[in-house]
């Protein structure tokens, strides 16, 4: 499965709307081509799907608890926590700067996480 087709599959379950899916589309897109990162089924399905629902839950006024400060903490003292940050922003912008700091700290989790997982297999 590809990402793509993750998407389509929880828009055709109702569980994203089509609008949430064509952004989240184009961000995979945006992601390779601005920030180098390439975001594929086998490194970022959660990534996405987090993403995705998180969008959903904050059109709809919903929010969740942030991220439990000794993670954050943990993620800031990262090798990976300043490219991170960009991409996070650079994605909050592109979705109109919706995504609120809770949400910000999970996606910063995410990333890290893959971009460590990036220089690893880099190595």
């Amino acid at each position: 499965m590809e990402l793509s087709e993750r998407l389509e599959l929880l828009r055709q379950t109702d569980t994203i709307s089509g609008e949430t899916c064509v952004q989240l589309q184009k961000l995979i897109v945006k992601t390779q081509s601005k920030w180098g990162l390439q975001l594929r089924e086998d490194n970022a399905a959660a990534l996405i799907t987090h993403l995705a629902m998180a969008r959903e839950r904050i059109l709809k006024g919903e929010s969740t608890a942030p991220l439990d400060k000794a993670i954050l903490q943990e993620i800031q003292d990262s090798p990976c926590y300043a490219r991170a940050v960009v991409i996070v922003q650079g994605w909050n912008t592109f979705l109109g700067n919706l995504l609120p700091e809770a949400e910000q700290g999970y996606l910063l989790l995410h990333v890290c996480t893959l971009l460590g997982q990036e220089e690893n297999t880099d190595a």
